[in-house]
């Protein structure tokens, strides 16, 4: 008498139960690897948002006119103090304002505002010569979540959070230094050299 051929029940049990087992760790592989995804791509997104504000900045920098250039427009400006102020509110927000030459307003000067504030940092790009009602809207470049803050670097690395300061010349500030500290506490800090 010959056996028959094939599986028997307990074999097919033990198939099954195998079968179950690996499709269950294959579920929870795959959905780790969703959320791992999910918080790369967030993670990517914040470090990507950050390089574009730092970029938005160093645009608006690289714009501000050099001494030889404010002192062939008339009237001469050839002062830093005419082309980038920063101050400091009673709240503790700060304002940074660089002033470029551009062809889009009738003085010839276009004026662009940082705030950085407790809903985190906005920037806005206004041609001057205009009449107030005619400022554009402030676009918001970092969160609430996210503070942002500047400094003039000077001479001897000391730094101020407002410009121009009193008893300080105009050629003693070096560079423009913007600390951002993102919501997990990490710290950028990124300097930019005046002209």
């Amino acid at each position: 008498m010959r056996r028959a051929r094939g599986m028997t029940l307990v074999e097919i049990l033990v198939a099954m139960s195998l079968l179950a087992i690996l499709s269950a760790m294959g579920y929870k592989a795959f959905s780790a690897l969703m959320l791992s995804r999910e918080q790369l791509t967030a993670y990517s997104a914040r470090w990507t948002d950050l390089a574009r504000v730092f970029h938005r900045v160093e645009t608006d920098v690289a714009a501000l006119p050099t001494a030889a250039q404010a002192a062939a427009v008339p009237p001469p400006t050839a002062k830093l103090a005419d082309t980038l102020t920063l101050e400091e509110t009673a709240d503790g927000a700060q304002r940074l304002v660089l002033s470029a030459y551009g062809n889009k307003s009738p003085s010839g000067r276009i004026e662009r505002v940082y705030l950085a504030d407790g809903e985190g940092l906005s920037w806005q790009s206004r041609p001057l010569g205009f009449a107030r009602e005619a400022v554009p809207e402030t676009y918001p470049l970092l969160g609430g979540d996210t503070r942002a803050r500047f400094a003039v670097l000077f001479a001897g690395n000391r730094e101020s959070p407002r410009w121009p300061v009193d008893g300080v010349p105009p050629g003693d500030a070096r560079a423009l230094v913007m600390t951002v500290t993102l919501p997990g506490g990490q710290t950028v800090r990124r300097i930019w050299s005046l002209p």
